[in-house]
């Protein structure tokens, strides 16, 4: 009966953790448009979205902040210009 009991405490805690999950994307954006972006070589461009604040932070993660905690969450994002070619 105790473990009957564990396994529907477990379950009702999993349920309810992921139902209060919000499903959030990054937008992403030309090139151009990052300050931290690079030419890596002729085809690869490169460039980095820090989240350093607490707007940005929340508009695509829904947790404590990161920054907070000592941590700096980025996005990577990598622009392939190959045109036709194949690697």
């Amino acid at each position: 009966m105790r473990q009957i009991a564990v396994l529907i405490l477990a379950v009702m805690v999993c349920v309810t953790s992921c139902a209060s999950y919000k499903a959030q994307s990054v937008p992403i954006q030309p090139v151009e448009h990052y300050a931290t972006h690079t030419d890596i070589d002729q085809d690869l461009e490169v460039a980095l979205l820090p989240y350093d604040n607490a707007h940005d932070y929340k508009s695509v993660f829904d947790t404590k902040p990161s920054y907070e905690r000592g941590y700096l969450a980025i996005s990577f994002f990598f622009f392939f210009n190959t045109g036709s070619r194949s690697f």
